[in-house]
């Protein structure tokens, strides 16, 4: 699995050199984003899916488990995980996937 959330507006870096932003322009960027993957696993008489990160952004969740409520309705998943700290502010966390349609996906 893999998530990418990503902030509007982010600015360009001056270069166009994907490593060649400025310090300042680096940490906006990574502040203005979130991303992490690796595999899972539903636990369905719990309500929940486990997220075994492999890889992410924000190092501290390499090697740990995201566990996250779900809830299935037709084509949308809901998901949630209320212990997300943000900005020093813990935070309820609830993402709406939908299923693209074949029409939508090419």
């Amino acid at each position: 699995m893999s998530l990418q959330i990503m902030s509007a507006g982010r600015a360009r870096f001056a270069a166009a050199d994907m490593l060649g932003g400025s310090d300042e322009e680096v940490i906006a960027a990574a502040k203005g984003y979130i991303a992490y993957g690796g595999t899972f696993v539903e636990d369905v008489s719990n309500g929940v899916v486990v997220h075994h990160v492999t890889h992410s952004l924000f190092p501290n969740w390499i090697g740990t488990d995201i566990v996250r409520f779900f809830k299935r309705t037709g084509d949308r998943l809901i998901t949630g995980n209320p212990t997300v700290v943000v900005g020093g502010h813990v935070m309820d966390v609830m993402l709406v996937w939908e299923r693209l349609s074949d029409v939508e996906r090419h």
